[in-house]
């Protein structure tokens, strides 16, 4: 019969085996309550899935349809999915729950909910589902397409709803038995021909420690500090230092006005500074006359950061023009 808990601790009913071992009990959560507590080792349950009540306000929903948050509706409304990959999605209204957390007071009815629907929190549930993103096959996540209602295989990364328990690849709407765990799909990197990595695009950002791939399309790359800017034309421009441990191979090699150019020992004169900041105390100058002279051409003084000094021991009759290049 119906009444309230006088003794939280001497009430209830208790579940014995054969062994008069205790297996399960009900028993009241409080004094002066109608609320109990039901406790066993294990429940069985004929249907799969657990549960729980939504406000369906347009009272249009049936089960299997796939339902999204009703964001301009009250706390708890629900409403059929709406768009491709709906971000607000939410689950599936359940056929027949194993378990559902009704939100409704059985003694009174009383509830803020209106047309309460259940909506799968977990389990196996039959959901409506169509072709338009392709056959579904088993095991495919699955989220909402543009059909109110209706899941589609997953291609693109976003919100799912769970995963494909069979197939479908008819025309229109079907129905299967799906998985629910509603979370977000990853969509994996495209690959070439070889299994290599050719497609970037997707990401914001990759962190690994070993990275192997045929083929790597990215436009720029970051390693550590250094940015790496790749032009179609197959140019790269290195923004940082770099460093080389083998050989380098070149058909032709362009450096900075900073590391090479031309100067002029004038006439008359012995000597002349060339100006540069990047020369550092272990740079090799090398330089080459460009005018026909008897003269050796020597680097006598350098200075880290400031530049380097061209001397000859004796004047010249002409201008001697000279070609210089710095190797650090």
């Amino acid at each position: 019969g119906q009444g309230t808990c006088v003794s939280a601790q001497a009430e209830g009913i208790i579940f014995q085996n054969t062994s008069s071992t205790q297996i399960g009990r009900l028993a009241c959560v409080a004094n002066g309550t109608t609320q109990l507590t039901m406790f066993a080792q294990a429940f069985t349950a004929a249907s799969t899935d657990v549960a729980e009540n939504y406000s369906d306000i347009t009272n249009n929903l049936e089960p299997g349809d796939l339902v999204s948050i009703d964001p301009n509706g009250p706390t708890k409304a629900i409403k059929k999915t709406a768009t491709a990959a709906d971000p607000l999605v939410l689950g599936v209204v359940s056929t027949a729950p194993g378990v559902l957390m009704s939100d409704i007071d059985d003694s009174t009815g009383a509830t803020d909910l209106i047309n309460p629907k259940p909506v799968s929190l977990s389990g196996r549930v039959p959901t409506k589902v169509s072709s338009e993103n392709g056959p579904i096959l088993i095991g495919d996540t699955l989220t909402s397409s543009s059909t109110p209602g209706v899941a589609m295989k997953a291609t693109k990364s976003g919100p799912i709803v769970g995963k494909a328990l069979e197939v479908y690849g008819g025309s229109g709407v079907g129905k299967i038995m799906v998985f629910v765990s509603t979370g977000w799909y990853v969509e994996p990197l495209a690959q070439d021909a070889g299994s290599g990595i050719s497609d970037l695009s997707n990401l914001t950002s990759l962190s690994v420690e070993n990275l192997t791939s045929n083929v790597v399309s990215t436009q720029v790359l970051l390693i550590g500090n250094t940015k790496l800017s790749m032009a179609k034309n197959g140019g790269l421009k290195i923004e940082g230092d770099v460093e080389i441990t083998g050989e380098l191979t070149a058909k032709k090699l362009n450096v900075g006005e900073e590391a090479a150019g031309s100067s002029i020992l004038e006439t008359g004169e012995t000597k002349v500074f060339i100006e540069t900041t990047v020369l550092t105390d272990k740079s090799q100058v090398l330089v080459t006359p460009t005018t026909l002279t008897e003269k050796n051409l020597t680097v006598t003084k350098k200075e880290a950061e400031k530049g380097f000094t061209v001397e000859i021991i004796s004047p010249e009759s002409k201008d001697i023009t000279f070609d210089w290049f710095i190797v650090n």
